[in-house]
């Protein structure tokens, strides 16, 4: 999880959502990197909260790199971003 300018969110709630399942949760460690395992195959909805800031996402359970931005203020969709390939910076 980062701040709107690319810095990590350390501490955020991140909560998972899917339909017939459990909910799963995780908070994000001071790279703002968190993991979520056990998540059967199906979108799955991604809620993030640091405070009063709130983000939220639809991801596929098989997607690696979820990265969430979160807002300066108040809440917004979140995006999910590719990992760098082969010789990417």
């Amino acid at each position: 999880m980062l701040e709107d300018d690319g810095q990590p969110v350390a501490g955020a709630e991140i909560r998972t959502a899917v339909r017939g399942q459990a909910n799963r949760t995780a908070t994000t460690d001071a790279d703002g990197r968190f993991s979520i395992h056990g998540v059967i195959a199906a979108t799955v909805n991604i809620f993030a909260q640091n405070g009063m800031r709130s983000a939220s996402i639809n991801a596929n359970a098989d997607d690696t790199n979820v990265v969430i931005h979160l807002p300066i203020s108040g809440s917004r969709l979140a995006r999910i971003e590719a990992p760098p390939g082969p010789g990417s910076p």
